[in-house]
């Protein structure tokens, strides 16, 4: 098996961005991807987006022409997750920016919110049920959800891993505190975890990720600003979350991991940006620039991270929003931005990239990655 790279969608300037996709695998083999187009001039999170979809029948090498799955008709809908349940049902989140009574000030719009929102499909995505959002958070509040962060815990529940803007004025506007919801009848209603975790830096804990233990306990991950990814423990599936502590070898900008098990080895893969420049710079890639883009493997369960490879090395690009997805033939397909840079770095795009590797690739001699 070769290594296979497609840009599925090309930013322009009437659509600056596209990305934070999420991929899953159907009965037949063929795959369905969803992912954000950002269609105005606006590439900020603040930007008009809707949702996309399309399908490949040969294993990601083409795929037909996308289709609008979720309109827009809010101020923004994006960042896609996709789960397929062991019943066969499919459930998507995505995020949806509302202008409410009495909401935050998010990028300078006052009275805003953001929530999951929740659709499935009993048909493989031929038809999708009519949205719902958890009444579990507050509509005045901004919460946050990455995209790819569905999980299934080995005991049924469902885990969505998110986090709460809590702004501090104009020199911590980002400031968050991370938890985890979950439900236990397939995504129709939601809890949250008893406690938000908080840490005392720029921005807090944000972006989180979470996946299984061997021994059916939690770990989560969430970008910060002190150069590293933190993690917490849960071992009561998401309800309690322990003190968030630095994960030294995974050396971070402000900028999430996204972490998934190897179906056929076990193993832990994680793919981040292993870089960090504690001076920074202006722009949306402040705090290190978002390359590499290193993947990283634990053999232990996530106690360390010994194996690094590069997937993408070009210093003048950025690269982030990773997908996980592990097809037959034991492949793994990863979704990300590519973002180029324009009049410095104040104006940019974010195309859609598609890599398939081969297991093994992530396992041979590693390249030389400071």
């Amino acid at each position: 098996m070769k290594a296979f790279e497609l840009m599925l969608a090309v930013a322009k300037p009437s659509h600056p961005r596209y990305g934070e996709g999420s991929v899953i695998s159907l009965p037949n083999g063929d795959l369905f991807i969803a992912y954000s187009e950002f269609y105005t001039k606006e590439q900020g999170d603040m930007g008009a987006a809707h949702v996309l979809a399309c399908r490949s029948s040969d294993r990601g090498r083409t795929w037909t022409k996308p289709f609008e799955l979720v309109p827009n008709t809010a101020i923004t809908t994006f960042s896609v997750s996709l789960l397929r349940m062991p019943s066969g049902r499919i459930l998507l989140a995505y995020c949806r920016k509302e202008v409410v009574k009495d909401g935050v000030k998010c990028q300078g719009v006052d009275s805003t919110n953001c929530r999951p929102w929740f659709q499935y499909s009993d048909d493989d995505g031929k038809t999708w049920s009519e949205p719902w959002v958890t009444s579990a958070l507050s509509e005045n509040e901004c919460w946050t959800f990455n995209n790819d962060r569905l999980v299934q815990h080995s005991s049924g529940r469902l885990l969505y891993p998110g986090a709460r803007m809590h702004p501090k004025g104009d020199h911590d506007p980002y400031h968050s505190t991370t938890f985890c919801t979950y439900s236990d009848d397939e995504g129709r209603t939601w809890k949250k975890s008893s406690l938000e975790l908080k840490l005392d830096a720029m921005d807090g804990l944000q972006e989180p990720g979470v996946v299984e233990q061997l021994d059916g306990s939690l770990l989560m991950f969430m970008r910060t600003s002190l150069g590293h990814q933190y993690q917490s423990i849960s071992h009561d599936r998401g309800e309690t979350w322990s003190s968030p502590e630095p994960v030294s070898e995974l050396i971070s900008p402000v900028s999430p991991v996204s972490v998934k098990r190897i179906p056929s080895t076990g193993d832990l893969l994680a793919i981040f940006n292993k870089t960090y420049d504690p001076i920074g710079k202006p722009g949306p890639c402040w705090m290190g620039f978002r390359s590499p883009l290193t993947a990283t493997i634990s053999r232990d369960d996530g106690r360390t991270w010994k194996i690094l490879r590069n997937i993408e090395n070009d210093p003048t690009r950025g690269f982030d929003y990773v997908s996980i997805a592990f097809i037959e033939g034991d492949e793994v397909l990863l979704t990300y931005h590519t973002t180029e840079f324009f009049n410095g770095l104040h104006d940019w795009r974010r195309n859609l990239k598609l890599k398939i590797l081969p297991v093994h690739w992530f396992y041979e001699e590693a390249l030389n990655v400071a």
